[in-house]
């Protein structure tokens, strides 16, 4: 049987820590704002926004939105419930939802993935989620 010639995956549901890291960029705004708040409660109830917020736009009630304004919109859900939203600018909202875009990987990703491309396998990430500064 011949090998696989490349390897093809899912960077968000198989390489990067989602939950720590966002948690740990919101634990970070909350302890320089002086709230309170279990950044990790947080963290999971933003991502819950998600797939309800995608839906909206798979069956045709939302036209094409960048997925930077998809994760402030859901930051600002998760915040309006928990009280905090006056307590953050536009601004800051903004550079709190592009946490998304600077995920840490798992431990064992970056050697893992360097012993596949040296084993001579096409490393081929796929992610929907574009990288904006």
């Amino acid at each position: 049987m011949d090998r696989p010639y490349a390897l093809i995956f899912d960077v968000f549901g198989s390489l990067v820590d989602w939950r720590t890291s966002v948690a740990r960029a919101v634990a970070a705004v909350l302890t320089e704002k002086g709230l309170e708040g279990d950044p990790v409660a947080l963290a999971v109830e933003w991502r819950a926004e998600y797939q309800p917020g995608m839906q909206r736009i798979r069956s045709g009630g939302r036209g094409y939105v960048a997925l930077d304004i998809l994760h402030r919109e859901n930051l600002e859900r998760v915040l309006e419930r928990h009280r905090l939203r006056e307590y953050f600018s536009p601004d800051e909202k903004a550079a709190l939802a592009r946490c998304w875009g600077r995920l840490d990987p798992w431990p064992d990703v970056v050697p893992g993935l360097m012993a596949a491309r040296e084993a001579g396998f096409l490393v081929v990430p796929c992610s929907p989620m574009a990288r904006s500064r």
